[in-house]
């Protein structure tokens, strides 16, 4: 039987990829961080049930999977995301990957995303549900009021190029990362 600062720690060092997993799941940032907490305190309060780190990380998965379908279901009525074999199959790779461990993996990653231009790590923010900068203060009018920008008159007839850029930004994220992890 695991403890619970066993418990804690295995639940903490996995954080990265279970958000992962549940953000495929529910295409929500804020929603996967949430389940994330549910499943932990699930896992707290079931403390004589695990084995092993590996058995409390596959009980999480299936967890996180069976929690983040349901949240999705209540939230649009059903669940249209990806099947339950592929879902299956990405979370065992995740949670078996050795290549992306908690400490060494964050850190590199927040060196990387540093490195990034400042558009490029606004871009992964709005993409991911991150909040943005604030307004600057010389968008407030004399009566204090913050201006809100208007829509253009025209709409484009084309998305924004943002596609592929996000691609490159995402490739150059794994690739640094990598080297990173390689260097350590």
């Amino acid at each position: 039987m695991l403890p619970r600062e066993e418990i804690n720690s295995t639940l903490l060092l996995a954080r990265l990829r279970l958000l992962a997993y549940l953000r495929v799941i529910t295409g929500s940032g804020p929603l996967s961080e949430e389940l994330f907490h549910a499943v932990c305190g699930d896992a707290f309060q079931d403390t004589g049930g695990f084995d092993s780190p590996e058995h409390l990380l596959n009980w999480a998965r299936l967890a996180a999977l069976n929690r983040g379908m349901e949240a999705v279901r209540q939230r649009d009525g059903s669940y249209r995301g990806l099947s339950l074999e592929v879902l299956s199959a990405l979370g065992s790779e995740w949670m078996e990957s050795a290549s992306w461990t908690g400490a060494e993996g964050l850190e590199a990653l927040t060196r990387c995303h540093g490195a990034l231009a400042p558009g490029h790590r606004d871009a992964l923010r709005r993409l991911h549900g991150e909040q943005t900068q604030p307004a600057p203060q010389d968008a407030i009018d004399a009566n204090g009021m913050q201006s809100v920008p208007r829509a253009p008159a025209v709409i484009p007839s084309r998305p924004a190029p943002w596609g592929p850029v996000l691609v490159r930004v995402h490739l150059s994220l794994i690739r640094c990362v990598q080297r990173k992890l390689e260097e350590a």
